[in-house]
């Protein structure tokens, strides 16, 4: 319920991408995210910013690539952030759609088929535009994510959506 997505996306690209390259040497996840969280705040942050200002650091590339470039990564073991931002209420219906649907594939259609209830005083908090970062894990004609929402959220931690647009996704 805080701004860290970016720390937990962050974090996680960076500790395994060290896995990959020093095995149980390398620092870990939480030592990452909590050297994160202290330079860059708990209110949020934009996310390739911290990734290629930290790239220096743990030396590893960062670029910005579109959902085609993402999949060739994943294919080749490469490691991807993404980020998207929406209305309050998109992550709402996001949320519910995974879950009751945890292991389904969230689509334009099912998107848009999710009703959400809202009282009068609500509407101002759910116009409002926030972001998420994610770590994409799997392409298997869809996109699979893991999430920074723990274990009991979506499957396991993790979401399968369609394709980046349905989410505007940066990766």
């Amino acid at each position: 319920n805080n701004g860290t997505c970016y720390a937990f996306a962050s974090a996680t690209a960076i500790h395994l991408t060290l896995v990959k390259e020093l095995g149980d040497d390398a620092i870990s996840f939480e030592d990452i995210k909590e050297d994160l969280i202290r330079k860059y705040g708990v209110n949020g942050n934009k996310t390739y910013e911290v990734s290629k200002n930290e790239s220096k650091k743990y030396d590893y590339s960062v670029r910005e690539v579109n959902e085609t470039e993402a999949r060739i990564a994943i294919k080749n073991n490469r490691l991807c952030v993404a980020r998207f931002e929406g209305k309050r209420l998109t992550f709402e219906k996001i949320n519910s759609f995974f879950k009751k649907n945890p292991k389904d594939v969230l689509t334009e259609e099912k998107l848009n088929e999710i009703k959400v209830q809202i009282g009068k005083n609500e509407e101002e908090y759910y116009n409002k535009v926030d972001g998420h970062a994610v770590v994409l894990i799997g392409v298997n004609g869809h996109l699979r994510f893991l999430n920074s929402y723990g274990s009991n959220w979506g499957d396991n931690g993790f979401f399968r959506i369609a394709n980046s647009f349905l989410l505007k996704l940066y990766f």
